[in-house]
C-alpha cells in the first residue's frame, strides 16, 4: 500500500529551505543566456515576445500568421535542431482579444 502524499505544509517547508549544493555561478549564466535570447527575439519584427526578460520560458506570438498549422510546423524544425518549442494550449473559459 503506498502512503499518501506529504501535507501542503511539509511541502511548502521543503521547498523554503535553501540550495545548498546549487550552483550560484550556473543560475547566473542561465539568467544572462535568458536575457541574451529575449533581447534577441526582441530585435525580430514577425513575432511579439512577452515575459520576464530573465526567464527560460518564452511566450512568443507570430505576427503574421498566428495559425496553429504555421505554429506546428515551427515547432516541428525547432524540434529537428533540438530545441523545445510547443504550441500553446488553453482552457475553453480563457477569453482572447483579436488584435
Amino acid at each position: 500500500m503506498s502512503s499518501p502524499p506529504p501535507s501542503p505544509r511539509f511541502t511548502l517547508a521543503w521547498s523554503s529551505e535553501p540550495w545548498s549544493s546549487f550552483d550560484k555561478g550556473l543560475f547566473a549564466r542561465l539568467i544572462e543566456n535568458c536575457r541574451m535570447f529575449h533581447k534577441g527575439l526582441e530585435s525580430i519584427d514577425t513575432i511579439a515576445i512577452t515575459g520576464d526578460p530573465q526567464s527560460p520560458l518564452k511566450h512568443i506570438r507570430l505576427l503574421d500568421n498566428n495559425s496553429e498549422a504555421a505554429l506546428k510546423s515551427i515547432c516541428q524544425m525547432a524540434r529537428e535542431q533540438n530545441l523545445a518549442l510547443t504550441v500553446a494550449s488553453y482552457t475553453s473559459t480563457e477569453i482572447f482579444k483579436k488584435e
